[in-house]
């Protein structure tokens, strides 16, 4: 917060002024000594997206929202949605299924067959804004 400040304004006070200001805080000092919430388990939420054609491969990105692990599989022809699953099958084997997963609306993630994988696996499937890729900035 006295950062932000620094950039816009210079006082003698700004400083003491910010610190005041968080201690009379109600909402502050309610949560000031409440332990940070830790995530049930990892793999609870995931970005997913394939990076284009690059030496003549595709990239299925895969990465954990909460500790930012990301894992990449090299796909050498075009991925389908049964080449999707297969892939996203081998991750989910050592890193269990996620409760979410975040894509955009490509069709290899809103194919029927890719939507019936989520159900039966238990994934709930959300997408980003269409035209807006940084929603899923993580993958």
């Amino acid at each position: 917060m006295k950062q932000l400040a620094h950039r816009y304004v210079y006082r003698m006070k700004t400083d003491s002024d910010i610190e005041h200001l968080v201690r009379s805080c109600t909402e502050c000092v309610a949560i000031k000594n409440s332990p940070a919430k830790a995530p049930k388990h990892n793999w609870q939420r995931i970005h997913i997206d394939y990076a284009g054609r690059y030496q003549d491969h595709h990239f299925l990105v895969v990465v954990d929202a909460e500790y930012k692990w990301a894992e990449v599989v090299a796909c050498s022809s075009a991925p389908t949605s049964k080449s999707n699953i297969e892939n996203l099958k081998g991750m989910f084997s050592r890193n269990g299924f996620p409760e979410v997963m975040v894509s955009d609306n490509a069709m290899i993630f809103t194919s029927e067959e890719f939507a019936q994988f989520c159900k039966e696996a238990g994934i709930f499937k959300k997408f980003c804004a269409a035209r807006h890729p940084t929603t899923n900035d993580l993958a």
